[in-house]
């Protein structure tokens, strides 16, 4: 195997977890994993280099947005890992136990452990796993937006002491952007629905939209 110019550690800084492969031939080549505690931050496994004894995999960090980036062809893996300061080497045995841990400067991988420029994705070529991943960054956003715009909404009507039509009408208005949705809210409204019915009982609206003017009524009167 190559030589590696780098640091070495007695362990990694994170615990990895892996959710999936993303390419794989007679065995994962490319594999997606997330630090066990910090579930927001991922990392792609990328074989590098093997031995009688070890398999060396290269391991680098990405976002959300870099994972969506690669499969919309917006970058590549070799922009990805140069994106980084650094990455790790990590020489793993047929048991599955890291036995070297190298911390590695990006200027310092060996050329032939890194991709090429042409790098990019193609839907034939990986697995299926990718795609559900990329749906599944997509509604983590999807969710992401619609509770900040609640978010706002309910702060704007207990700074506002809005009256109760009045948030009706708003509200409508905010249905028409983020129904389709059906997002999570950061209300439970479970909890609420049994509270001030009189506030919808006399309209003809859904238990959904019912239970999103109750809690907002809720935080009006708090």
């Amino acid at each position: 195997m190559e030589i590696i110019k780098g640091i070495k550690l007695e362990k990694l800084g994170f615990t990895p977890v892996k959710q999936g492969d993303i390419l794989y031939h007679d065995g994962p080549l490319i594999s997606h994993f997330i630090d066990s505690v910090n579930k927001n931050i991922h990392y792609i496994y990328k074989w590098a280099d093997n031995d009688d004894i070890y398999n060396r995999w290269l391991v680098f960090k990405i976002t959300d947005d870099d994972l969506v980036n690669f499969i919309e062809k917006k970058t590549n893996w070799l922009n990805l890992i140069k994106s980084n300061s650094f990455v790790y080497l990590l020489d793993i045995d047929d048991e599955i136990d890291i036995k070297n841990i190298t911390i590695c400067p990006v200027d310092s991988i060996p050329s032939v452990y890194l991709p090429s420029e042409n790098s990019f994705f193609k839907v034939n070529k990986y697995e299926k796993y990718v795609l559900d991943l990329y749906h599944l960054i997509l509604k983590k956003r999807e969710i992401f937006q619609t509770d900040e715009i609640l978010k706002l909404v309910l702060l704007e009507m207990k700074q506002l002491r809005t009256k109760q039509i009045d948030t009706i009408s708003l509200i409508n208005k905010l249905f028409d952007l983020i129904k389709p949705k059906q997002s999570k809210f950061p209300i439970e409204f479970r909890d609420v629905l049994s509270n001030n019915e009189d506030f919808t009982a006399n309209n003809n609206i859904s238990i959904y939209e019912r239970g999103v003017l109750n809690s907002i009524n809720e935080h009006i009167l708090n």
